[in-house]
């Protein structure tokens, strides 16, 4: 029997080709959709899973009062495991700050970025140690283990054990954005560095780095004064990652009373610092909340709640589209029915044979879906936002699993409904008189038709947040920064002195002016925070303030207006800081409600109150993210040409671009024969930092594409079915005399209310969604009613067309009287 269902099916399938291709076709593209969604969610998962001891492994992390951090302070993992050995087998701490810079052996230098790791490292963690012992290889001061591809770079094919290295450190960092993540611009040398370890890294990890440093060596670079590292600092909680090993049988629930405890324990004393600690399965780490400072660059996991979300979208609208189209084809369907219930078939009989059908449909799909992921897979890997994620497309016979199941769960999700009804259709009303289904006797609109309003729904709050989405970019890529990017190129000065390279570069006519600066305006960078203390208004709070350091020519080439004061003077000493520029936000935060009042006051900064001088106020410009910056952030702009990262090369409008860039590469050649010139078009930077943007657009876009596409899709296919069943009734009427017109009218009229009660539930909550997630910039378009107007206009144009193509083909098809006269 169960042969014969599939023989049946099939030949259905075959039957109705229309309505079988529109299925296949739009379930096929919601799936690759979903199928994309399910190996990202898929590949996170994967990822440590090759660590035996993964079930036991937690990583700690901090929250500061609603922030979470994913680092500790340094001394929270001795204390776990030495206070508390029937709980924690054993504590892994990672430094957190970057080490790496440029590695050298003989005459071979090339960039590498580390950590500092405790010596458990390799017994906590399962890295194919590839040469060297577990137990001691980080063991040792000055002990350094290399990942195979850098020993390969480094040495070729001589055993690297043994073997010393020198590594010049300027905080280069391993997650591949050094353009974005602050560096000094100087270099400090660690010395030699022994090779006592070579391990593969490629099996998929949070954790990445191309070496390791023994943590042992920090208290001897401490001694010489490269390092800062404090092993007993308490309030440093963005210091070190930690991650414990777990007793057999302990669990991080067993664990929570512990954190808390030591909590508060040490910060009881402290009135402006109360940190909680918390643990986190290792499994978890990939596809949980976002934590600050987090060891590895990942994709958040609301955003994978968001892409899921909109990918069961596509999914329903494809699902809705197959239940429009069986019910459209119930009255052709409801004969045999009431034939095959006549013959004897029961009820369960007829709801499988429709089952299967709709299963049958749904592996068809998979089989196309699959081919199509392959050209969205390459589509998504070439976005932006690809770097924060890790995508394995290798074959997997767990996930190959996964999508035939799906793909059974998406038949049986579309099948469900229509075999329902369909296999409760009474044979003698069905062969007597078949009117279809309706949701209740005769109230209420019928099933079909509610449906097809959900799918006006579904396209119409698409259309609307693509369009709004797109004008908010527009908006950030023309928003005023406060200074003036044009013909302005940002070269990194990756240790190189500043002044002497720009002395060098001045001797271009074509350069009009050099700055230097410790990051770029707009893009992301940072270069710390400063305390003002305020000694200006009674009771008012200090005022804590982000800072960029830059040179006496900064202000004048970047056009940044001051608003009271002067610039720093043309010659400023080198070794003490005398002079600050506020903006006008810092200014105001100090109790002025007059830039020009605290011109000439002197004010303390920092941690040790350094009494400095304010020259100048600036106009509050944009020196943060768009997406992040604030009208009223304060900035304290200072010289401190130790800090100095970036030189800011203005030329002239009417040089050529690419010829300037070939000068600035054969001066850099001249000064720094290992680094190659690292530099960006500061207009094309801007633009860059806001790529997020831009690929979010295009994926909701996309995603817009494929649901009004599915829609399309059905309405064409109810439309068509429509129009089909109403051939004898049009015949009829152009006998007597109808017109086109009449006729396509009498066919189009009853989406007309469906597309209106779409449009009433839709636009009150695209505008209250879009309100959200616009109320999380500072800078922000206005919700224009002419964006919902566009959005009506695009999806009436969309769905009546598709609905007038076929009444129109139907209105003008005169072999219809022909057909009539042969009856």
């Amino acid at each position: 029997m169960f042969k014969n269902y599939i023989k049946v099916a099939f030949r259905n399938i075959l039957k109705h080709k229309l309505f079988s291709v529109i299925n296949v076709l739009g379930l096929s593209v919601s799936m690759a959709t979903c199928l994309l969604i399910i190996l990202l969610i898929y590949s996170q998962k994967k990822m440590d899973s090759f660590h035996e001891k993964r079930d036991r492994i937690v990583r700690i992390i901090s929250d500061d009062e609603g922030r979470s951090w994913a680092s500790t302070p340094l001394p929270l993992g001795k204390l776990l495991a030495e206070n508390y050995p029937h709980l924690v087998e054993d504590a892994v701490r990672i430094k957190s700050s970057f080490v790496g810079g440029d590695m050298i052996y003989g005459e071979n230098r090339i960039p590498l970025a580390g950590r500092y790791a405790d010596d458990r490292f390799f017994t906590v963690f399962d890295f194919n140690l590839i040469a060297g012992d577990i137990e001691t290889v980080l063991k040792a001061p000055f002990s350094i283990v290399l990942t195979k591809k850098s020993a390969e770079k480094l040495f070729g094919e001589t055993n690297p054990i043994g073997k010393s290295v020198k590594l010049n450190d300027i905080g280069l960092n391993t997650l591949g954005i050094d353009d974005t993540i602050f560096t000094e611009n100087k270099e400090t040398v660690l010395g030699d560095l022994v090779v006592t370890g070579v391990t593969d890294n490629t099996l998929p990890s949070h954790i990445q780095f191309d070496f390791l440093v023994s943590m042992s060596t920090l208290p001897s670079l401490v001694k010489q004064g490269k390092s800062d590292a404090i092993f007993d600092n308490w309030e440093n909680y963005f210091d070190a990652y930690l991650y414990l090993l777990l007793k057999e049988g302990v669990s991080e629930k067993d664990l929570q009373p512990i954190l808390n405890d030591v909590s508060s324990e040490k910060y009881s004393s402290f009135e402006d610092i109360n940190i909680a600690f918390a643990p986190e399965k290792l499994s978890q780490i990939n596809l949980s909340a976002f934590h600050q400072n987090p060891i590895s660059l990942r994709i958040p996991v609301e955003v994978i709640y968001v892409l899921s979300f909109l990918g069961i979208i596509v999914l329903f609208s494809a699902c809705f589209n197959y239940v429009n189209l069986s019910f459209a084809r119930s009255l052709t369907r409801s004969k045999e029915i009431g034939v095959r219930k006549t013959m004897g078939a029961a009820r369960y009989q007829v709801f499988v044979q429709f089952i299967l059908e709709s299963v049958l449909i749904g592996l068809l799909s998979l089989a196309v879906a699959i081919g199509l992921l392959q050209g969205l897979s390459r589509m998504f890997l070439d976005l932006w936002i690809n770097q924060f994620l890790i995508l394995d497309f290798r074959f997997d016979i767990v996930l190959f699993l996964v999508f035939v199941v799906f793909s059974i769960v998406v038949g049986l999700m579309a099948g469900l409904l229509p075999a329902s009804f369909l296999s409760s259709f009474s044979p003698i009303k069905t062969l007597r008189n078949a009117k279809g289904v309706t949701l209740g006797k005769s109230k209420g609109l019928p099933l079909r038709k509610g449906l097809v309003v959900l799918q006006f729904c579904a396209s119409l709050f698409f259309i609307i947040t693509t369009l709004l989405i797109f004008s908010q970019l527009n908006y950030l890529m023309e928003k005023e920064y406060g200074f003036d990017q044009n013909h302005v190129i940002n070269l990194k000065l990756q240790g190189v002195d500043h002044e002497i390279l720009a002395d060098e570069l001045s001797k271009n006519p074509a350069i009009q002016r050099i700055s230097a600066s410790s990051f770029v305006p707009g893009t992301g960078g940072y270069s710390g925070g400063v305390l003002i203390k305020n000694r200006f208004s009674e009771g008012e709070p200090d005022v804590s303030s982000s800072f960029i350091a830059v040179d006496q020519h900064f202000i004048p080439n970047l056009k940044i207006e001051l608003k009271a004061g002067t610039n720093f003077p043309s010659e400023m000493p080198g070794h003490n800081e005398e002079y600050v520029i506020l903006n006008e936000a810092a200014a105001k935060l100090l109790g002025h409600r007059q830039p020009k009042e605290v011109v000439g006051e002197t004010v303390l900064i920092g941690e040790d109150q350094t009494p400095v001088k304010v020259i100048g106020i600036s106009a509050n410009f944009i020196y943060d993210l768009l997406s992040e910056a604030e009208h009223t952030d304060p900035l304290v702009i200072r010289y401190l040409p130790h800090e100095f990262a970036y030189l800011n090369i203005r030329y002239a409008p009417t040089a050529n671009t690419k010829s300037i860039i070939s000068y600035l590469e054969q001066q850099w050649k001249a000064m720094d024969k290992v680094h190659s010139l690292k530099y960006h078009l500061y207009e094309d930077e801007l633009k860059g930092t806001n790529a997020i943007f831009s690929d979010i657009m295009y994926i909701l876009g996309f995603i817009s594409f494929l649901t009004i596409t599915i829609s399309t899709l059905g309405l064409l296919g109810i439309a068509a079915f429509t129009a089909e069943s109403k051939r004898k009734e049009i015949s009829i009427r152009k006998v007597h005399g109808a017109k086109t017109k009449n006729i396509t009218y009498l066919l189009s009229k009853g989406f007309l209310p469906l597309f209106i009660i779409a449009v009433l539930v839709t636009v009150p909550l695209s505008y209250f969604v879009n309100a959200l997630w616009l109320e999380e910039f500072a800078y922000k378009v206005s919700l224009s009613p002419w964006i919902f107007v566009l959005g009506m206009g695009i999806m009436f144009t969309t769905g009546f067309g598709t609905i007038l193509s076929q009444t129109l083909s139907v209105a003008n098809d005169n072999s219809l009287l022909k057909r009539l006269k042969e009856e």
